[in-house]
């Protein structure tokens, strides 16, 4: 009989192993972690997305509110010019019939005037004033100024 004669298989070594165990260890680590960038990568897209959105959203708003201030402007201001004009009629209206109560007493004649208002006319509790407002200045009747007489 022939003798086989057999080469030693050579077996890695145990700290070969353990440097390859360490490599492939250290290596799934990395990936791990890169994978989580990666996923907080996408959950930040996914929130800068949402949140471009909802920007979107409120500067359409903000535009739509714009819009309607103006709106409430223009017609405040309308309001309010009328509201003048009201006054100032009604200012005017007033004036007219002061304007004409005056002028149907207004006799022209001071002697004839000062006669039929003094206190000691019928019918009178003293004098009658004959001052009216033009143009903001207080007036005569006979639209002489106030502090010329």
């Amino acid at each position: 009989m022939s003798t086989i004669q057999r080469r030693p298989v050579a077996l890695p070594v145990t700290s070969e192993l353990s440097e390859d165990n360490a490599k492939q260890t250290a290596e799934i680590l990395n990936l791990t972690s890169r994978i989580q960038e990666l996923e907080t990568r996408e959950n930040l897209t996914v929130r800068w997305d949402n949140l471009t959105q909802a920007f979107t959203v409120l500067e359409s708003n903000v535009k739509n509110l714009n819009k309607l201030i103006q709106e409430l402007e223009t017609k405040k201001n309308n309001l309010t010019q009328q509201n003048l004009n009201m006054e100032t009629n009604w200012n005017e209206l007033n004036i007219s019939q002061a304007q004409w109560s005056i002028d149907s007493y207004c006799l022209g004649n001071t002697e004839e005037h000062h006669e039929k208002y003094s206190p000691l006319s019928s019918g009178t509790n003293g004098y009658w004033v004959g001052l009216r407002v033009e143009d903001g200045k207080w007036k005569w009747v006979d639209g002489s100024d106030l502090i010329d007489r």
